[in-house]
């Protein structure tokens, strides 16, 4: 995928690897860096499939579907959310186990 492969030349040669990854604050500064390499008119892009994403999810009744939405959205925002929400889910499962 050409976008995926943009996107990590971009973070290769906005953060090298002598500087940090996340702030002494938890932030995560290789996310900021790629953003800051992107023209305005790709940010603009992302930020438009983001309201296009949220747009679409809006009212999802479920954090399986909003993972299939995801997956099928496919830019790089939702690809890079995709991981926090399956454990998420997993998170959820476990504690509905224990409730039992």
């Amino acid at each position: 995928m050409k976008e995926n492969r943009d996107f990590q030349n971009r973070l290769r040669r906005s953060s090298p690897i002598s500087e940090p990854l996340y702030s002494e604050s938890g932030v995560d500064l290789t996310l900021i860096r790629w953003m800051l390499s992107l023209t305005p008119a790709e940010r603009l892009q992302i930020l438009q499939q983001t309201v296009r994403s949220i747009l679409r999810v809006k009212g999802c009744p479920s954090l399986e579907k909003l993972i299939e939405l995801k997956e099928e959205l496919g830019s790089e925002m939702d690809k890079a959310t995709l991981p926090v929400l399956r454990q998420t889910l997993l998170e959820k499962g476990k504690r509905r186990g224990q409730k039992k």
